[in-house]
C-alpha cells in the first residue's frame, strides 16, 4: 500500500486540502485511494511517534495502524494529513533553516509503515508572510524581535528543507507547491497528493477561487461550469484563467504586516529570493513542482 503524507506546512493549508478530499472520498475509494477523517489516525499517530521514538513500527503495530485507520475497508493508496505534525510553531525556523529538524521527522513518519512506498507533499510560502505568520500563530509570549533575532534571513531557502526531505527519504516522490500559487492550481493539487487519474475530474475544484475572484465573477464562473458539467480539467483551467483575467480582486492579493526592523527592501529582498528558490525546487531530482 502507498502512504501519501501531507506534511501543510504551517500558516498554509489549514487543513482545506484534506476537507477537499473527504468531499470527494467515495469518488476515490472507486479508484482504490482511502482518505480516512483526521480523528482516526491522528490521535493515534502522535502516540505512536512518541511511543516508538524513531524507531520503526512492528509488524503488529502496523496491522493496527490499518485497521484502525481503514476500518476494515481495503485501499491501494491510504492519504494522511499530517498538520502540525512537523513541530510547534516557534519551532519551524531555526537560525539558518525553515524546519531545521524536518529529516528527523520524516524518518519517523516512514518508520510508523516500514516497507511501504510512501510520498511526501508540501506547500512552501514566501517567509516574507511565513515568517510573520508563524509570530501570529504562537502564543504572545514571544515577540517578533524575539523570534527572528537569532535568524539568518538572507540564509533560509526552502530548497534546503526540500533537500532534507530528499535525503531522508531518497525513494520518496516529493510533491511541492508555492501557497501563494494554491487557488490557481488547486485541481492538480488535489490530484497530485490523492495520486488519482488525471482523466477523473473532482468536484469543488473552485472553492479557493471564491478568495480570489470578485462574487459576480464567481457567480457567473459557478453558471458556465454547471452548464458544461463534461468539461475536462484542461477545459476548466482555461476558462479559470480568463475569468481571473476579468474578474481578480485586487484586494485578495495583498498581505500586510506590521514588523518592526523590516523594511519595504526587506520584503521585497526576501520575496525575490524566494521566487529564485523556487526555480531551484522544481529543478530538484524527485521533486514534482507543481506551478501556474
Amino acid at each position: 500500500m502507498q502512504i501519501a503524507f501531507h506534511l501543510g506546512a504551517h500558516c498554509t493549508d489549514e487543513d482545506r486540502l484534506l476537507k477537499a478530499l473527504l468531499k470527494n472520498k467515495h469518488a476515490l475509494a472507486r479508484s482504490g485511494i482511502a482518505v480516512p477523517a483526521p480523528k482516526r489516525y491522528r490521535p493515534l499517530l502522535r502516540e505512536a511517534l512518541a511511543k516508538l521514538r524513531g524507531a520503526d513500527a512492528t509488524p503488529e503495530m502496523v496491522d493496527t495502524f490499518r485497521k484502525q485507520i481503514l476500518g476494515g475497508t481495503s485501499a491501494n493508496r491510504l492519504f494522511l494529513s499530517l498538520d502540525g505534525f512537523l513541530c510547534a510553531p516557534r519551532f519551524a525556523i531555526g537560525p539558518r533553516r525553515i524546519y531545521p529538524q524536518i529529516g528527523d521527522r520524516i524518518n519517523a513518519m516512514q518508520g510508523l509503515f516500514p516497507d511501504q512506498e510512501t510520498q511526501f507533499s508540501i506547500g512552501v510560502r514566501n517567509p516574507a508572510t511565513f515568517i510573520p505568520a508563524l509570530h501570529n500563530a504562537m502564543s504572545a509570549d514571544i515577540s517578533f524581535e524575539r523570534l527572528i533575532a537569532p535568524v539568518d534571513l538572507k540564509a533560509l531557502r526552502w530548497s534546503e528543507t526540500i533537500a532534507m526531505i530528499r535525503k531522508a527519504a531518497p525513494h520518496s516522490k516529493v510533491i511541492v507547491w508555492a501557497n501563494e500559487d494554491t487557488p490557481f492550481i488547486w485541481p492538480d493539487i488535489l490530484q497530485g497528493v490523492s495520486g488519482l487519474p488525471s482523466e477523473i475530474t473532482l468536484s469543488g475544484t473552485e472553492e479557493l477561487l471564491k478568495g480570489v475572484i470578485k462574487p459576480a465573477g464567481m457567480q457567473r464562473l459557478r453558471a458556465y461550469f454547471e452548464e458544461r458539467p463534461n468539461l475536462d480539467r484542461a477545459g476548466r483551467q482555461k476558462i479559470t484563467d480568463i475569468f481571473l483575467d476579468k474578474f481578480a480582486d485586487p484586494k485578495a492579493f495583498e498581505e500586510k504586516f506590521d514588523l518592526p526592523g523590516w523594511t519595504d527592501a526587506t520584503i521585497w529582498e526576501l520575496t525575490r529570493a524566494y521566487e529564485l528558490d523556487l526555480d531551484r525546487i522544481a529543478k530538484m531530482p524527485g521533486v514534482h513542482m507543481i506551478r501556474t
